[in-house]
């Protein structure tokens, strides 16, 4: 898949419901949901996609991913309002049939890293799913932010 072939894949404007987990190990389960909007189109001239996301917990949140493939992977400059702020996270991974997946890490206190795994794919014509997955040191997974998107008319 090339860069524009991703911008046309993913490119539009999309809404729907969002869900937050912010349940940690041993807490009782804590998950936010919310409605959600992204904005998907190409930059640099249709050599990388840009996409804009808005959400709602304690206030409007936001986020932006530029995407780029080349050398064989797909790499992802992405900040947001609430999860890594103030700093850019850069993550890498590979295109999929219908999007791509990429992942990077972020320090967590005194410990080592945690990874964070970031997958969006357009799983019909109309609609776009986007999942965020936390990633222990130890290995173990938990979903952290699921979007399932629909395209605006």
């Amino acid at each position: 898949m090339t860069n524009k072939e991703l911008v046309a894949l993913l490119a539009g404007k999309f809404s729907g419901p969002g869900r937050l987990n912010l349940t940690w190990p041993g807490e009782p389960i804590n998950i936010i949901e919310y409605k959600t909007t992204l904005t998907a189109t190409a930059g640099g001239g249709g050599e990388f996609v840009k996409i804009d996301y808005t959400w709602e917990y304690e206030g409007e949140q936001g986020g932006s991913m530029l995407v780029s493939i080349g050398d064989g992977k797909v790499t992802m400059a992405w900040g947001d309002s609430f999860h890594q702020q103030p700093h850019l996270m850069i993550c890498e991974g590979k295109t999929t049939e219908h999007g791509f997946v990429v992942q990077g890490s972020y320090p967590a206190g005194e410990g080592p890293d945690w990874g964070w795994r970031t997958e969006l794919k357009k799983v019909s014509p109309t609609e776009l799913h986007l999942l965020m997955t936390n990633i222990h040191p130890d290995g173990q997974e938990d979903w952290a932010v699921e979007h399932i998107y629909t395209l605006e008319a």
